[in-house]
């Protein structure tokens, strides 16, 4: 049953969840440039995403294979 919500939320997931320019903002503060990050819980990657040209490497990790679909 749990797994079949984050199905159906992998679709809408930026709609409900928007990534703020605040959230961004902290993790820029907090790591040096060129970091290599582990997003845990990255739903669809999309902070790692927005840090993309700051970060030297990403890797996002969530229980659920849509959400990083």
């Amino acid at each position: 049953m749990k797994m079949d919500f984050y199905k159906r939320l992998a679709f809408v997931y930026d709609d409900i969840f928007p990534l703020k320019s605040d959230q961004v903002d902290f993790v820029r503060k907090n790591i040096s440039k060129n970091a290599i990050i582990c997003d845990l819980g990255c739903a669809n990657g999309q902070l790692l995403f927005a840090l993309k040209d700051y970060i030297k490497r990403g890797v996002g990790l969530d229980l659920h294979p849509n959400m990083i679909d």
